[in-house]
């Protein structure tokens, strides 16, 4: 019998509806081959949409706090390479064509069957999955498969936090980042974490890119966080 590695799908599921988000965790997850992620707040979505690693996103229109083709809008902006699906019960063409003229990959009406998300998913990752996931910030290049830095031709590889801290500074540089988002992001709500360690975790970094040779900038806000100057 031939055996394959399983290949794990991580899926960011926003959607504030939850009898219908949580039949689709349900769904997806009962065979093993994906991971998900789901959110009901488009806010704390938007956030961890480009802090986390993910597959692909799938994305509901009506939200109360921040309405599907805003955050869309804004996700495009720092990040144009994870696959997006609309999952919306808004079906008129006029709203289609917004969706995807904003940058969504597919667009799927509610209600819709649970095999045909499952198959535009994986036909979906399978596309991109083949394409370099990589960002590029002036001449510094992160990658995101193999978690390593390249510099002029050169790859380092960076402790993993060190790498995830970076990689959100690259997604959204000039933008102060609080200690308190910075802690959510790289550790979740772990009590045992305090201000002190993303201190200890940006000082790390700074040393690690001065080794290499990487004159980047990243300023404290005293008092309340930093940021990555361009």
């Amino acid at each position: 019998m031939n055996l394959r590695e399983t290949i794990v799908i991580k899926v960011l599921l926003i959607d504030d509806d939850s009898v219908g988000s949580l039949a689709i965790k349900i769904g997806l997850e009962v065979d093993n081959a994906f991971e998900i992620k789901w959110l009901k707040n488009p806010i704390d979505g938007l956030q961890l949409s480009l802090s986390g690693d993910w597959d692909i996103i799938l994305l509901d229109v009506n939200m109360s706090s921040l309405n599907g083709f805003e955050l869309l809008r804004q996700f495009r902006v720092r990040d144009s390479n994870t696959p997006i699906i609309m999952i919306t019960v808004r079906s008129k063409e006029s709203d289609i064509l917004m969706g995807l003229n904003l940058g969504a990959d597919d667009y799927l009406c509610k209600p819709f069957s649970l095999k045909i998300l499952k198959a535009r998913v994986s036909a979906m990752t399978r596309r991109f999955q083949q394409k370099s996931r990589q960002i590029l910030y002036n001449e510094v290049t992160l990658d995101l498969e193999s978690k390593k830095l390249i510099y002029k031709a050169k790859s380092y590889r960076l402790n993993i936090k060190e790498f995830n801290l970076l990689k959100i500074f690259f997604l959204e540089p000039n933008r102060v980042h609080t200690r308190d988002l910075l802690l959510d992001r790289l550790w979740g709500f772990d009590s045992d974490i305090n201000d002190r360690t993303v201190d200890t975790l940006v000082t790390r970094l700074r040393r690690s890119l001065k080794k290499i040779g990487i004159d980047l900038e990243i300023k404290t806000i005293r008092g309340v966080g930093y940021t990555l100057n361009e």
